[in-house]
């Protein structure tokens, strides 16, 4: 098997809306990448592919990123900070609570304010982490 051929089948079926000939989907794409993610770096070309990811992708993107606790997401999980889905949001912010992203502080701030003038502003918190409505 080449493993980055397969990484990349595998990043391609988590923003899939059809089933390849062995009928795998996204949720068990998702769990081949944050096994394969032990041993060979998937989250790279997954953080080139998620710009591209409709919303479940990101959400299964987000908890491969989190498995793997790889602290290369942190970037791109601010950049979800400021998308359209709430849930993508909620999501992305306990990520990087839980990667400890002190970092992320201003950008967690600033999409807590923006969700309050949307109307869509936080409900709680829980483990430092920001959930949207």
């Amino acid at each position: 098997m080449n493993t980055e051929h397969e990484i990349d089948r595998l990043i391609r079926l988590l923003d899939s809306d059809t089933l390849d000939a062995n009928a795998m989907g996204a949720a068990d794409a998702q769990w081949d990448l944050t096994a394969l993610g032990r041993e060979a770096d998937v989250v790279a070309p997954l953080l080139l592919a998620l710009p591209n990811f409709g919303s479940f992708a990101q959400l299964c993107a987000i908890e491969i990123f989190q498995q793997l606790q790889d602290t290369r997401a942190i970037g791109a999980l601010i950049d979800l900070l400021a998308g359209d889905n709430s849930t993508v949001r909620e999501w992305a912010a306990g990520a990087l609570a839980d990667l400890r992203a002190t970092g992320a502080v201003p950008a967690l701030r600033r999409a807590w304010e923006t969700s309050k003038a949307r109307g869509d502003a936080p409900v709680r918190a829980s483990s430092g982490a920001c959930a949207w409505r």
